[in-house]
């Protein structure tokens, strides 16, 4: 992410591998009123702080801690970057009991373009892994799906 004051402009994805705002709803749907509304600003403010390029990187120290707040995953030369969201609260706070709630992006081809591709919660457990590198396996089809849709002739 640019800590250059650069400015991106957003997208949601919406293509043949799912629908970024409907699964953001549902995810919202059955929760308590309080939670709905922690979990909605803190999606909205980290998506203004992605687009204002107001992110840090995650940095581990030499004892293993982490800092930051994005950490790129790298899959095959593509950008996929997660924000683990507990995380931007301080100090972190469990948002949905037994799971971690992560927001995966990407930026494609278009520097001044961040494409948001899938919002999941993994599991808290040693299953949790697993999980995340199925999210992190989607949010690459989903990049490139995005891609293909919009750059078709």
């Amino acid at each position: 992410m640019a800590r250059d004051g650069t400015k991106y402009d957003a997208d949601l994805y919406n293509g043949n591998y799912g629908n970024f705002a409907r699964e953001f709803n549902s995810l919202l749907d059955g929760l308590t009123d309080t939670l709905k509304k922690q979990i909605q600003g803190l999606v909205i403010a980290t998506i203004r702080d992605a687009l204002l390029g107001k992110l840090t990187p995650v940095t581990t120290d030499g004892y293993g801690d982490r800092t930051g707040e994005v950490e790129q995953l790298a899959r095959g030369g593509n950008k996929i970057l997660e924000v683990r969201l507990e995380h931007r609260f301080d100090p972190p706070k469990i948002l949905l009991k037994g799971k971690r709630l992560r927001l995966y992006f990407a930026e494609p081809a278009y520097p001044e373009l961040i494409v948001f591709l899938l919002l999941e919660p993994k599991d808290a457990s040693q299953f949790g892994l697993n999980q995340q590198n199925r999210h992190i396996d989607e949010s690459l089809l989903r990049a490139d799906d995005w891609w293909s849709l919009n750059n078709s002739p």
